[in-house]
């Protein structure tokens, strides 16, 4: 007993016998928590019986070990599935009571069981998560960033739950892919139980057909070829004549924005997606919001998503009144205004954004940003990019200057 110092230890529950410390934990432990999908394991274990918790989230077994800590019902053992650390409650626990006062005992995933059953290397996969209900904003994902991920990677694995089913991800991959033959999808369904069924076709054969849980989806795209995510010309998007932002320009607000690997980015007036569609591709993890009121607009800005398989997520309204129901954002680019610079500013100042990004045509414009950004919260720089674009005359060349552009980068102090 005196080897169990921690106060709490999670046991992955997987496809290998409980190791002696393991049952040695299972003995000790004053109270074991676990969800429902293990009873069918532990309800012939007598030994235990009466001292099994069951409950149906993380946050109530959370809520749960602290009522035992305080009330010093020591060692608790939380058994989990697999590898604890792996999309699992392990981070949860370890942030929440800290790492001198857990322990934990990883078993095999079970996306590494799926791939050996499909006889495929998974080095190369991506492995991604729809399962729980995703906060918008925050690297969770959804279904329909599915096809995002496999035109990125080519290969995934997909931790799915009861409502993000391999049945939704059929669907929407038909809608992207149609019955693309290169594309495999592999359901591999209740691993490790007497009923395990692995099942291999292509989305649509899956598009009316209901599957057990739990369950994971891998899909193998065997045509794949990375796709290049920056430096599309203005020919290669969709849009109104002259309005998307240039590819000059677009560099230089990239850059601007100088995004993190996980973070939310507004961009405000986002026409037809220029700067929202090399975002998303750029980097994967960021969540990009397309904040658009044109009818014509909102249209290019939902064909280019799916012409390049991109993640952004289209936000329909004027700003500032759309903004409230959003994540708080990181970084905002402004991009369009529709005659509410000011409002649109008074917004962002009033809430903290402490990184924003404007980019304007008119001197104006420029005056009400300066004017408006408060010198004692934000640090601004400006630039002038001035640009200029080669035609042909006859066997010779010749430039024409496009529209000056100010780049206003507005930073916290």
């Amino acid at each position: 007993m005196n080897e169990l110092k921690p106060k709490i230890f999670i046991l992955g529950l997987g496809f290998t016998p409980l190791s002696e410390k393991a049952q040695k934990i299972l003995f000790f432990a004053k109270k074991i928590v676990t969800f429902p999908k293990f009873m069918h394991v532990l309800e012939k274990c007598d030994t235990i019986k009466d001292r099994i918790v069951v409950l149906e989230s993380a946050d109530k077994v959370k809520e749960y070990l602290r009522k035992c800590i305080n009330s010093h019902i020591i060692p608790v053992a939380v058994l989990s599935s697999g590898d604890p650390l792996f999309h699992g409650v392990g981070k949860l626990i370890v942030e929440e009571f800290g790492r001198e006062n857990v322990d934990i005992i990883p078993d095999v995933s079970s996306f590494q069981i799926a791939f050996s059953k499909i006889k495929e290397s998974w080095e190369d996969a991506y492995i991604m998560t729809v399962h729980g209900s995703p906060k918008l904003g925050r690297n969770r994902y959804r279904v329909d960033d599915v096809p995002y991920f496999l035109n990125l990677y080519g290969k995934i694995c997909i931790f799915t739950d009861k409502i993000n089913n391999p049945k939704l991800i059929a669907n929407t991959l038909f809608d992207y892919f149609g019955a693309d033959e290169n594309l495999r999808m592999f359901v591999a369904e209740r691993i490790g139980y007497e009923d395990e069924r692995i099942l291999e076709g292509n989305p649509y054969s899956f598009t009316e057909m209901d599957f057990k849980e739990p369950n994971l989806v891998v899909l193998i795209w065997d045509k794949f070829r990375p796709q290049k995510r920056m430096g599309f010309s203005v020919s290669e998007i969709e849009h109104k004549e002259g309005q998307i932002t240039k590819d000059e320009i677009r560099a230089v607000i990239l850059h601007k924005l100088c995004p993190e690997r996980r973070c939310v980015i507004w961009d405000i007036g986002a026409g037809s997606g220029s700067i929202s569609l090399e975002l998303s591709l750029l980097f994967p993890e960021v969540e990009v919001f397309a904040i658009e009121r044109d009818e014509m607009m909102l249209s290019l800005l939902e064909r280019n998503r799916k012409k390049f398989k991109a993640r952004y997520k289209i936000v329909p309204g004027e700003a500032p009144e759309v903004l409230s129901g959003l994540p708080i954002p990181d970084r905002v680019f402004v991009g369009g205004s529709g005659g509410k610079l000011k409002e649109i500013l008074n917004y962002l100042i009033k809430h903290d954004i402490g990184h924003i990004v404007f980019a304007l045509t008119v001197f104006d414009n420029l005056s009400t940003v300066l004017n408006y950004i408060p010198g004692d919260k934000y640090r601004t720089e400006i630039s002038q990019i001035l640009s200029f674009s080669s035609r042909e005359l006859a066997s010779s060349w010749y430039f024409v200057p496009n529209n000056p552009v100010y780049i206003v980068l507005a930073r916290h102090r």
